[in-house]
């Protein structure tokens, strides 16, 4: 038997649960409130601090997992958390992260209907798409539908201009001609007829001009209605408005006469917007009518064919807004969100809207749209993605596309995310990336979660890219306190990382939403039903005392104990709720205190520490297990044999106190603690830059490698870095048998 060394140069692999012998020495078999990276290899995650609003601390005490969560980043100094609940009279709250206050909301007459029609959670039944400084909300349980209400500019037009004594002459118009097939108006319309567009294209309406009106006095407004019969430069076909005899334009287009010509607003998607600093208007939006041609030339959206259409999804692309319904996509025009119609009912253009069906031999209706570089990722409820393609990256009405590319599950709680030049989406126990067509060199899609399957959470919810760093991070949604991180590196073409691991929060944490914005994960999370939010630095791991729950308060001092209270519930277990002295107590800073009383809303600690403001929060442990060890050749395959685990030697920078754990089958836990003499002061432990070192910790293992655990754990409030583990073996070579009598 041979002394030998098997150096884990760095965990950055994150956990694997794949057979223990196929897993490579940078894999470890757990690694909990960790974050694991090439440059640092193993650091304790930072701090779960708490954002506390003005007064209560809490954003709301109205909690609810069924409720509707997004968020708008709109620069540095703007960012926006916006919920939609079932509450009748106030279903939107907006807050403004960065001054932790609460925007007002003004909903417009009727819309509070829209958003709470229909059954089940809200956010089951209302999707959101964020489109500059608005986001358009839109209720998938909502029938779209044309405007029958003549109140509203629905149903039927007559047009009419009265002559009052004028000597402009009216004429009827009769489009009966079998040359315009589609274009005929009864003998009850009147309307000023002309051919001689000179008269139209240069001359302003003169003061003659009356009211012209339909059944609803007022809708049209006033100015005398031009009928035009052909088209005429850049003039298409329909009825125009006089509406100035001052100054260009003089006209302006007004919608066609026959029904169905103008879309049912209470039916569409609504539109939240910003008017103001701190206010926000919910309205139903100016769609456009139709004011070219009968519905036989343009007939708008396909859906209206369906039986019942309902918008599935929406998205912002190639400056259109997309629009899903069943297994069709519709768009506005380009460069107008609000017009679903051709602009001239005799030619298509380019600019047109576009109405494309995807189509497979399953049925797969649209679930989600999710805007990328050079394609429109396409989602659907039945194992199949689709990609919105062109002719020569062209997306118009007479190029566009639904190829399908993939054929993988995904789960309907988390919609796909773009992170840098990839996308991804997820499934029970699955992670995927996505390729676009022109760069995948054979499959379009593809797990990078086949070695963490039984890590991976059954019900993930809440996907969100961590661009900065080029991470994802989600949540169990069957223990709403685990959240779960991929982490994936490059270096040129080259993968450098694929690595999975996960937090673990306190249980009466239950996160409700989660986004990042600059370097902080923000976590919005119900404690004791109510709505806390919470802020994490995915970058500077060692800024401030690691605690989760993390806020300041000061102690009032009574019969020689000092009280804190807490401003939210701290964990039940008492061993958890600590003080940690701040830099106003000089050379006391640092100080660890625990909780001697029951209370979880307060810490009660002996002696009078109310001169200055104290962190206050709870331990939380980091737990790295290493996987079982092999000894391997140069090309990293395992050479059979027998080893025995003698010592773990751990080198560590900046780093304060840590413990390993060995755990050996058929004998008790033991555990190494890290006791150098400049850890403490005092005999107590103090955090504090000073108080941090480098070096290396030796812990004696003696354990048989096939049934011994070794873990690194950190339930201090202290930083830990862990560079590099060696273990010094000894390790005898050949095939182990078994002999039967």
């Amino acid at each position: 038997m041979s002394e030998q060394q098997i150096r884990i140069n760095t965990l950055s692999g994150g956990v694997s649960r794949l057979p223990d012998s196929k897993r490579t020495p940078q894999e470890a078999q757990d690694l909990t409130n960790a974050v694991v990276s090439p440059e640092k290899s193993l650091q304790k995650r930072d701090a779960l601090e708490l954002v506390a609003f003005p007064d209560t601390g809490y954003m709301s005490d109205d909690v609810d997992a069924g409720d509707l969560w997004f968020h708008t980043e709109r620069d540095n100094d703007e960012i926006y958390l916006f919920r939609v609940s079932a509450t009748a009279g106030d279903p939107i709250t907006v807050w403004n992260i960065l001054s932790q206050t609460t925007d007002t909301v003004t909903l417009a007459t009727d819309t509070s209907t829209y958003l709470n029609s229909g059954s089940g959670d809200v956010k089951d039944k209302l999707g959101h798409a964020v489109v500059g400084d608005g986001i358009f909300l839109f209720n998938k349980e909502v029938t779209l539908e044309y405007e029958a209400d003549a109140a509203k500019g629905g149903g039927p037009v007559r047009y009419e201009n009265e002559t009052n004594n004028s000597t402009f002459v009216d004429e009827r118009i009769y489009t009966t001609d079998e040359n315009y097939p589609g274009q005929k108006f009864d003998d009850e319309v009147l309307s000023q007829n002309f051919q001689d567009w000179s008269e139209f294209n240069a001359e302003a309406p003169t003061a003659q001009d009356l009211t012209a009106h339909n059944a609803e006095e007022g809708i049209i407004g006033t100015g005398k209605v031009y009928y035009a019969r052909e088209n005429y430069l850049n003039y298409p076909t329909g009825f125009y408005k006089a509406i100035s005899s001052a100054a260009q334009p003089w006209f302006e287009r007004i919608r066609t006469q026959e029904d169905d010509s103008v879309f049912a607003a209470d039916t569409f998607p609504h539109l939240l917007f910003n008017t103001t600093p701190g206010a926000w208007n919910f309205d139903a939006g100016p769609w456009t009518p139709r004011v070219s041609g009968p519905s036989f030339d343009n007939p708008g959206p396909s859906v209206f064919n369906q039986p019942a259409p309902k918008v599935s999804a929406m998205a912002a692309w190639r400056n259109r807004l997309w629009f899903s319904s069943q297994q069709t996509l519709f768009t506005s025009r380009f460069n107008d969100y609000f017009d679903l119609w051709i602009d001239d009912s005799q030619s298509i253009t380019d600019e047109d809207p576009i109405d494309i069906i995807g189509g497979t031999n399953r049925i797969a209706n649209v679930s989600s749209l999710t805007p990328f570089s050079e394609f429109l990722f396409v989602n659907t409820d039945n194992k199949v993605q689709f990609e919105v393609q062109g002719v020569n990256n062209f997306i118009g009405p007479t190029s566009a596309s639904m190829a399908p590319t993939s054929f993988f599950g995904t789960t309907p709680d988390a919609e796909p995310v773009t992170m840098g030049s990839t996308l991804f989406f997820i499934d029970s126990n699955r992670l995927y990336v996505y390729f676009p067509s022109t760069k995948a060199s054979l499959n379009q899609a593809h797990e990078v979660s086949y070695h963490a399957r039984n890590f991976l959470p059954k019900n993930p919810e809440m996907l969100t890219p961590i661009e900065f760093n080029s991470s994802l991070c989600w949540v169990d949604g069957d223990n709403k306190n685990d959240i779960y991180f991929y982490a994936s590196r490059f270096a040129g073409d080259k993968q450098t990382q694929s690595a999975f691991y996960r937090w673990s929060l306190d249980p009466s944490i239950e996160v409700q939403h989660m986004f990042v914005a600059d370097t902080y994960l923000y976590i919005v999370a119900a404690v004791d039903n109510k709505l806390y939010l919470f802020k994490s630095d995915l970058e500077v791991l060692n800024a401030k005392p690691l605690m989760d729950k993390i806020h300041e308060v000061t102690g009032v001092y009574a019969d020689g104990k000092t009280t804190f209270t807490s401003t939210l519930p701290l964990s039940d277990e008492r061993s958890k709720r600590i003080v940690v002295l701040g830099e106003q107590w000089g050379t006391e800073e640092g100080t660890v205190e625990e909780d001697t009383d029951d209370d979880n809303m307060t810490v009660v600690i002996n002696g009078d520490y109310s001169a200055y403001p104290v962190h206050i929060g709870e331990r939380y442990e980091m737990r790295a297990t290493l996987s079982k060890q092999f000894m391997r050749d140069e090309r990293n395959n395992t050479v059979p044999g027998s080893m025995m685990i003698k010592n773990c030697l751990v080198q560590y920078d900046d780093t304060g106190h840590f413990d390993v754990e060995v755990v050996r089958a058929g004998r008790s836990t033991s555990k190494s603690l890290t006791t150098a003499d400049n850890f403490r002061v005092g005999g107590q432990i103090r955090l504090g830059e000073k108080k941090w070192r480098d070096g290396q910790f030796l812990a004696k293992v003696q354990g048989d490698a096939d049934h011994t655990v070794i873990s690194l754990l950190s339930s201090y409030p202290e930083p830990l870095d862990i560079t590099q583990i060696e273990l010094a073996v000894n390790f005898s070579a050949g095939f182990r048998t078994s002999n039967h009598s």
